[in-house]
């Protein structure tokens, strides 16, 4: 027994497809008479793209940065940056020349370092570029480091650390303090 038969009433044919000549919008209509649901693409679309505002820049604007947390290695810095609603604004990784180039073209913003022998020079140049360094003892920002310790993670635990009210820091010691001539 087939289907017509057991509803009592034969349908017709069903016509789905665009025969020649029809317009997209005379098959709709077409569709829609005989209730029948296709998907269509919207009009002037024929697959799905996502496009870039011309507003969109890849670099953050400078003069939302309110902090940016360094973490220090020979060759390759890791830098964090957030804004003053605490969401994340900068993340990059810079070599030693280029990082003090993006540092001279910033305004003047606080940057957190871990505490250690290189970070009170790299402090002291960062300085005379007019910004405000901190440093912060390594066993005080382990706690923040979220997951699997990498440089990235250490920034971003930096720039966390620095955040809290209460932090302690060390203070930046001048050449003659640190020995060097």
């Amino acid at each position: 027994m087939t289907r017509e038969a057991r509803r009592g009433a034969d349908p017709g044919p069903i016509r789905c497809g665009r025969r020649d000549g029809q317009s997209a919008n005379d098959q709709r209509a077409s569709n829609r008479s005989l209730g029948v649901m296709v998907w269509t693409a919207p009009y002037g679309i024929s697959c799905a793209r996502m496009r870039l505002s011309k507003s969109h820049t890849r670099e953050p604007s400078v003069s939302q940065i309110i902090r940016i947390g360094l973490d220090t290695s020979k060759y390759i810095f890791q830098l964090h940056g957030v804004d003053a609603s605490e969401s994340v604004v900068l993340r990059t990784r810079l070599t030693r020349k280029a990082m003090m180039e993006f540092f001279g073209k910033l305004p003047p913003t606080v940057v957190v370092m871990e505490a250690c022998g290189a970070a009170h020079n790299l402090a002291r140049e960062l300085g005379k570029l007019g910004h405000t360094v901190k440093l912060i003892a390594p066993q005080l920002v382990k706690p923040y480091v979220q997951r699997n310790k990498n440089d990235g993670r250490d920034a971003e635990a930096l720039c966390e650390a620095s955040s809290r009210p209460r932090m302690r820091y060390v203070p930046v010691k001048t050449a003659e303090q640190q020995g060097l001539r």
